[in-house]
């Protein structure tokens, strides 16, 4: 059996391999290279921009927040100009929606990003 590699290491192959043929937008953080764009409850972009400053980020950041209890991603999302290829990292989260929230998700990203690469990891119950 192959070692398995972390997710963080495999969204960052991915991105790498990608961006050679030129930089889009990217809509997550965390790899360098790339224009990204960071969508999270306020209160937890403020403790990141504690942390780690958009400023100080090693790739043009700009941290967008939302409230999704309250607001739309597709509203939020038209601060990103869609462009001939849009990778999304969302890391850690499908996890916590219901299979409902998670196609609304995956279904307004497609509308907004036809063409796009999605990384993301996925779990099953064990029962």
């Amino acid at each position: 059996m192959p070692n398995p590699i972390s997710r963080t290491a495999y969204y960052t192959l991915g991105v790498r391999a990608a961006d050679a043929a030129g930089p889009r937008p990217i809509l997550g953080v965390r790899l360098q290279g790339g224009q990204w764009f960071e969508f999270d409850e306020p209160e937890i972009l403020n403790y990141k921009e504690s942390r780690l400053p958009a400023a100080e980020a090693p790739n043009p950041l700009r941290r967008i927040p939302i409230e999704f209890a309250r607001e739309k991603l597709a509203g939020k999302l038209t601060a990103v100009t869609p462009s001939s290829s849009v990778h999304i990292v969302i890391e850690g989260v499908l996890m916590y929606l219901t299979r409902e929230q998670r196609v609304e998700l995956l279904h307004t990203l497609a509308d907004r990003f036809p063409h796009h690469t999605l990384y993301c990891d996925l779990m099953r119950k064990w029962h």
